[in-house]
């Protein structure tokens, strides 16, 4: 008798704590839902008229970058003018960085929240020997789905400032503790892990202690942990209101993932506790710029140069945003200053370098990026660990070498190439592909006239990703497809631009139940009679980059020409 209730107890006691991690769940998702990035308003689901179609576009920062300008926005545009008698609405599920066997973790869940008519995609060139195949396999789904949980993720917060010890026990901690504190206190700041136990230990210590908080959020921030950073800043807030570093944090954090408009909120509540702190102004300015919103971002930029007239950074974000703008003499100016306030700011180096390509001033911008690779040198020796030095270092190397070849040096070109080749491991994975190489040949012939030589490059560009391309990727294509046919859903595969369509129809074996985008023609005749300044603003790619404005509404534009003929002109 006494078995039988032990364990009705046991059951009871099991069913109420399931209940109760349901109920959190369901509350905490509540408030996950009330807090939407801007991304997701800009995506406001549209109630579905008759005519209506609705098109979802996934890729990477291809896809992302624009803001208002971005080829998800402009494609709407291009849609809504054609002759179909529909109404469209396009929306950008774009995500920098992302991989391929990310996209597909997330693609259910966007198909069942959008509930699109047609998929468009642009994926695969972030792509490396890190990505995995996409499976549905119970582990993964089921490791997926646990870290997904809002009470999961409360449960790891909690645990680092709860304590479950006596007084004694934790009086002997606390001295023992900053022992320990005191005597790493001169290596923590070169050391990543060691900075983040001395914060947590601090936590430990005092659980209220909002600048211990706001410590591990700014350590999470430089490991690009966004999501545990912006915890560690709420907390600190929670804990202290008026503490405007842990408003600039969280400004900062939700900068970095595109959330926009609830970045400049946070950077101005930091800005009303501290308004005479000028890096405020210049990440304000950050988030306009981001958003195309120049005249804005140029007020702020001034505004934080009234305050500090040596804050370099400033001076460089002041004549990036004229940059953009087309402002060029007004960009060289503050590119200017921005170094002569602050010599080893060596991304200043780098972007004066491109603005120098930009006006094909090519021996200044020359010039300027082996100031910028002796700058990152400088830095990498002081920091080793720092992988954005050395992403920025080949990128400069790349517009080294693009400067160089379109001069005719090629002697240069190869030598910087083996730079690029040579670097660390990073910057190779991001950058030294022999198939990018090839296409960069091509393009830089091109930009001299030289047609037959570009053509031919193009072409070993092409043979060599019809030979070595990436068994993953295809996979993940297969997956996609896979999906989207079960589902019903039209499936627009889009090539990057410039390169040949052969390889993306390799991936998927057969054109039925798919159309293809070929962007290869349509962007080399633009490239042959226009500057390739005038579609992209780098090489990442070797014969493209990330879009200009009128690169993203070429791309658009031929986008919604091909589902005009092959999707509604064929019904």
């Amino acid at each position: 008798m006494s078995k039988i209730s032990i364990k009705k107890k046991i059951t009871l006691v099991i069913f109420g704590l399931s209940l109760a991690i349901i109920l959190l769940e369901i509350v905490l998702r509540i408030g996950g839902f009330v807090l939407l990035s801007l991304q997701e308003q800009k995506n406001r689901i549209l109630p579905k008229q008759k005519a209506m179609f609705r098109v979802l576009c996934l890729g990477d920062s291809t896809t992302y970058f624009g803001g208002r300008g971005s080829y998800p926005v402009q494609l709407e545009g291009f849609l809504n003018k054609t002759d179909t008698g529909r109404k469209f609405q396009v929306l950008n599920k774009g995500v920098p960085g992302i991989e391929t066997d990310a996209i597909l973790f997330g693609l259910e869940e966007n198909l069942n929240k959008y509930k699109p008519d047609i998929l468009v995609v642009m994926m695969g060139i972030n792509d490396f020997i890190s990505t995995s195949a996409y499976e549905e396999s119970l582990k993964k789904k089921t490791s997926f789905f646990i870290r997904d949980l809002r009470v999961y993720k409360l449960v790891n917060f909690v645990r680092l400032y709860i304590i479950d010890k006596t007084e004694k026990v934790r009086r002997f901690k606390t001295r023992q503790k900053r022992k320990y504190i005191i005597n790493r206190k001169k290596i923590i700041v070169e050391n990543m892990e060691l900075k983040k136990i001395y914060k947590e230990e601090e936590i430990e210590i005092d659980p209220n202690d909002d600048k211990a908080y706001i410590g591990l959020g700014n350590c999470y921030r430089e490991e690009e942990k966004y999501t545990e950073a912006e915890q560690m800043y709420k907390r600190a807030i929670e804990l202290n209101s008026d503490n405007d570093e842990a408003y600039f944090g969280l400004g900062y954090c939700f900068k970095e993932v595109g959330r926009y408009e609830e970045s400049v909120q946070m950077f101005k509540k930091a800005k009303e506790l501290n308004p005479y702190n000028s890096d405020i102004y210049v990440m304000i300015g950050n988030c306009y710029r981001e958003e195309e919103r120049y005249t804005e971002a140029e007020q702020m930029y001034r505004r934080a140069i009234e305050l500090n007239p040596d804050n370099d950074e400033a001076y460089f974000d002041l004549g990036y945003c004229y940059r953009e703008e087309g402002r060029y003499k007004e960009a060289e100016e503050n590119y200017r200053k921005a170094v002569e306030k602050n010599p080893d700011n060596n991304k200043v180096y780098f972007k004066l370098g491109y603005l120098y390509r930009l006006m094909g001033r090519y021996r200044e911008a020359e010039v300027m990026q082996k100031k910028a690779i002796e700058s990152y040198n400088r830095a990498l020796k002081i920091n080793p660990y720092e992988m954005r030095l050395y992403l920025e270092m080949a990128t400069s190397n790349i517009e080294l070498l693009f400067s160089s070849g379109v001069q005719g040096r090629d002697n240069e070109v190869e030598d910087w190439y083996s730079i690029v080749l040579n670097a660390y491991p990073y910057g190779k994975k991001a950058y030294a592909v022999e198939d990018r190489y090839y296409g960069l040949k091509a393009i830089i012939c091109m930009q001299r006239g030289e047609l037959k030589d570009a053509e031919n490059y193009f072409k070993k560009a092409n043979e060599f990703r019809l030979k070595y391309y990436n068994l993953v990727t295809k996979h993940n294509y297969r997956k996609l497809k896979e999906i989207a046919v079960k589902k019903g859903i039209t499936l627009v595969c889009v090539q990057y631009p410039v390169y040949s369509i052969e390889p993306l129809k390799n991936f998927l074996d057969s054109e039925k139940d798919i159309v293809f985008v070929d962007n290869e023609k349509i962007f080399k005749d633009a490239l042959q009679y226009g500057k390739f300044e005038d579609y992209f603003i780098n090489n990442f790619g070797g014969e493209f980059g990330h879009f200009t404005y009128r690169g993203r509404q070429l791309l658009a534009e031929n986008i919604a020409d091909v589902i005009r003929k092959e999707i509604f002109n064929k019904q």
